[in-house]
Protein backbone atom coordinates (compact mmCIF):
# COMPACT_ATOMS: atom_id res chain seq x y z
CA UNK A 1 0.00 0.00 0.00
CA UNK A 2 1.66 3.42 -0.91
CA UNK A 3 1.77 5.61 2.10
CA UNK A 4 1.25 3.00 5.07
CA UNK A 5 2.56 3.67 7.69
CA UNK A 6 2.38 0.65 10.63
CA UNK A 7 3.09 4.39 13.85
CA UNK A 8 0.31 5.89 12.63
CA UNK A 9 -2.04 2.91 13.63
CA UNK A 10 -4.11 2.65 17.46
CA UNK A 11 -3.05 0.47 19.77
CA UNK A 12 -6.19 -2.17 18.39
CA UNK A 13 -5.01 -1.80 14.99
CA UNK A 14 -1.50 -2.69 15.57
CA UNK A 15 -2.66 -5.44 17.56
CA UNK A 16 -4.55 -6.61 14.98
CA UNK A 17 -1.86 -6.48 12.86
CA UNK A 18 0.65 -8.30 14.42
CA UNK A 19 -2.50 -10.68 15.06
CA UNK A 20 -2.68 -11.36 11.18
CA UNK A 21 1.09 -11.47 10.83
CA UNK A 22 1.46 -14.75 13.19
CA UNK A 23 -1.74 -16.32 11.26
CA UNK A 24 0.15 -15.44 7.96
CA UNK A 25 3.47 -17.02 9.24
CA UNK A 26 1.47 -20.38 10.85
CA UNK A 27 0.00 -21.18 6.87
CA UNK A 28 3.29 -20.36 5.06
CA UNK A 29 4.71 -22.50 3.02
CA UNK A 30 1.79 -25.02 2.90
CA UNK A 31 0.58 -26.08 -0.85
CA UNK A 32 -2.92 -24.77 -1.48
CA UNK A 33 -4.65 -28.04 -0.86
CA UNK A 34 -3.56 -28.21 2.73
CA UNK A 35 -4.93 -24.48 3.15
CA UNK A 36 -8.24 -25.86 1.91
CA UNK A 37 -8.00 -28.60 4.17
CA UNK A 38 -7.45 -26.13 7.45
CA UNK A 39 -9.99 -23.94 5.81
CA UNK A 40 -12.42 -27.18 5.76
CA UNK A 41 -11.84 -28.66 9.15
CA UNK A 42 -12.51 -24.57 10.40
CA UNK A 43 -15.78 -24.76 8.38
CA UNK A 44 -16.84 -27.79 10.09
CA UNK A 45 -15.95 -26.59 13.46
CA UNK A 46 -17.85 -23.61 12.41
CA UNK A 47 -15.34 -20.99 12.56
CA UNK A 48 -15.86 -20.19 9.39
CA UNK A 49 -19.64 -18.97 8.54
CA UNK A 50 -20.55 -17.24 4.86
CA UNK A 51 -20.64 -14.26 6.69
CA UNK A 52 -17.45 -14.13 8.02
CA UNK A 53 -16.29 -15.03 4.71
CA UNK A 54 -18.28 -12.55 3.23
CA UNK A 55 -16.63 -9.48 5.54
CA UNK A 56 -13.40 -10.68 4.97
CA UNK A 57 -13.58 -10.60 1.32
CA UNK A 58 -14.68 -7.34 1.26
CA UNK A 59 -12.33 -6.01 3.67
CA UNK A 60 -9.12 -8.09 1.39
CA UNK A 61 -10.42 -8.09 -2.43
CA UNK A 62 -9.12 -4.12 -2.37
CA UNK A 63 -5.53 -5.52 -1.27
CA UNK A 64 -5.42 -8.00 -4.13
CA UNK A 65 -4.78 -8.25 -7.82
CA UNK A 66 -7.06 -9.30 -10.41
CA UNK A 67 -5.89 -13.07 -10.36
CA UNK A 68 -5.85 -13.23 -6.28
CA UNK A 69 -9.57 -12.20 -6.21
CA UNK A 70 -10.65 -14.72 -8.47
CA UNK A 71 -8.78 -17.13 -5.79
CA UNK A 72 -10.62 -15.74 -2.83
CA UNK A 73 -13.86 -15.65 -5.18
CA UNK A 74 -13.22 -19.73 -5.93
CA UNK A 75 -12.07 -20.40 -2.50
CA UNK A 76 -15.27 -18.74 -0.32
CA UNK A 77 -17.62 -20.56 -3.31
CA UNK A 78 -16.16 -23.78 -2.12
CA UNK A 79 -16.44 -23.17 1.15
CA UNK A 80 -20.16 -21.66 1.39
Amino acid sequence: MDGFDYNKLTGEQKSKAEQIKRSAEKYKGKSRAELMSELEKMKMKGEVSPQRLEAFRKKVSPMLNAEQRKRLEEVIKKLT
